[in-house]
């Protein structure tokens, strides 16, 4: 299915002592006017290279594979794509919650300071996305495109402009081609259907843009998860062919009926052989006395015409591999960094082991190539429609929350007065904005005192095992706070002795 691993490390090994020994030797062959046209040597192309198997790659697409690539294709197509810019030389209005910007954003485009970013809600990249071509909408290209990542360790996106109007199409990597100039230098691509009989579309390079996983053996290369976790693939492939021809090729009988002996001369003790028509008579007959769930438990009387009946089916070997398929399914969803529990397999597994694999799915899987893809798009794609400085695209990041955490930490924050009333209202009830709420509850109490007092502290100086009085001393009532006659309510504190 996939060319092995080794010959490739064997391949890259004997092409860069090549390349070596001609720079060596003078030799006029590694003569490039810069690094990369050095590092694509003579014999590939940095996207050639480890693309020979593209097109049997997206066959394997299917069983374990696919279980195991759906979540992550799934998550990132449903995340939403942003646009900042930042913002030199003056400070933006204050950030709103949902204007949060994920921190990698922060430190590499605004120095650490967020007040230099504002979000752009209204964009020409933003409406191309939505909607970028006539055949799909933004999350069947996200899709597409992770799946090819996953797959193939490289992502195409054709960026061509119809009418003015410029599209976005995720194509697959066995139809795009290199091509390249007598120096070698790649000048552009070649896109190509599987099945076209021409030459295939000639594509500027502006038009293409480019995004791979890093091979670590090959800077001009890509390293696909799918190729780098081949043999569990393969394993699991193999099991699930072998259960496949054992119920193609398997007999499976139920139930064997033994008939009676036959006695007198010309039986013999031997029992009789029966014509076609007789066999389907007697399965006939026991299938209307005995057939059925109704008539589940009841009990077959043997005489001489029917001696015994058991069950003769067994379990087939080939067909259960119980422990090897586990193990091969474990390690296809640890090359890609899935959790068994985030594919559906939740058997055993409890309400806090599912939130923390949920958890490590987030921040070890998703939020990582999220931020590839957005660095890639910020760099390569964005251009494409606004050639202004300082325009960045992410993927927000995504974010698991335990609910009842959640819940226990509002109704902490709520009961502390650290969040108003509104504020926990809306936080974790759902309700709508009540400015009318806009007060705290006074620790410790159901008093609630104004969203602009403070609560009344004790008096400086006091002896720590004598209270102090919040009011003037002289036994009268002193109200903590009010809201401008609104009635909210009070809490009273006489002096005490």
């Amino acid at each position: 299915m996939f060319e092995s691993y080794g010959n490739t490390i064997e391949d890259d090994r004997a092409r860069r002592y090549a390349l070596c020994l001609r720079a060596a030797t003078g030799g006029q062959d590694v003569s490039a006017s810069s690094p990369v046209d050095a590092m694509q040597g003579g014999q590939g192309s940095f996207q050639q290279r480890g693309m020979g198997t593209a097109q049997e790659q997206y066959r394997n697409f299917r069983g374990q594979v696919y279980t195991t690539i759906r979540p992550i294709a799934q998550t990132i197509a449903g995340q939403p794509i942003r646009l900042a810019r930042r913002v030199e030389g003056k400070r933006r209005r204050p950030i709103d919650g949902d204007e949060k910007f994920p921190d990698w954003v922060v430190k590499s485009y605004a120095d650490g300071d967020p007040t230099k970013l504002e979000p752009i809600e209204k964009h020409d990249f933003l409406k191309t996305l939505a909607v970028p071509n006539s055949m799909q909408v933004d999350w069947m290209l996200i899709y597409s495109l992770v799946c090819s990542l996953e797959l193939t360790g490289w992502g195409f996106l054709w960026c061509p402009k119809t009418k003015g109007k410029r599209e976005l199409w995720a194509v697959p990597t066995n139809w795009v081609t290199a091509v390249r100039d007598q120096a070698k230098r790649l000048i552009g691509w070649r896109l190509k259907p599987d099945g076209s009989l021409d030459e295939g579309t000639p594509v500027p390079l502006s038009e293409m843009v480019v995004f791979n996983y890093p091979n670590p053996a090959d800077p001009m290369a890509a390293l696909a998860p799918l190729e780098a976790n081949s043999r569990a693939a393969i394993i699991d492939q193999y099991i699930e062919e072998a259960q496949k021809n054992g119920f193609e090729r398997g007999i499976h009988p139920r139930m064997a009926v033994f008939l009676g002996e036959t006695t007198g001369k010309l039986g013999g003790g031997k029992a009789p052989r029966t014509k076609s028509w007789q066999r389907n008579q007697i399965r006939a007959r026991i299938n209307a006395r005995l057939r059925g769930v109704g008539k589940y438990g009841e009990h077959i009387i043997c005489d001489r015409y029917v001696k015994d009946v058991r069950p003769i089916t067994n379990k087939i070997a080939e067909m259960d591999f119980p422990e090897s398929a586990k193990m091969s399914q474990g390690r296809v969803s640890r090359g890609w960094g899935v959790n068994p529990t985030i594919t559906g397999d939740n058997d055993g597994v409890n309400y806090a082991q599912a939130t923390v694999a949920e958890d490590g799915f987030a921040r070890r899987t998703i939020n990582p190539k999220l931020t590839l893809l957005s660095r890639c798009a910020t760099a390569r794609l964005l251009p494409l429609f606004d050639s202004t400085e300082g325009l960045i695209v992410y993927w927000e990041p995504l974010e698991v929350s335990d609910p009842q955490l959640r819940a226990s930490a509002l109704k902490t924050a709520l009961d502390k007065g650290t969040i108003t009333v509104n504020e926990y209202n809306k936080a974790a009830l759902g309700m709508a904005d009540d400015p009318t709420r806009n007060y705290f509850l006074r620790p410790s109490t159901v008093t609630a005192y104004g969203a602009d007092a403070k609560p009344v502290d004790d008096e400086e100086g006091d002896d720590d095992e004598t209270p102090a009085a919040s009011g003037s001393g002289d036994g009268q009532d002193d109200p903590i706070a009010t809201d401008d006659g609104e009635g909210i309510a009070t809490e009273e504190q006489g002096g005490s002795e």
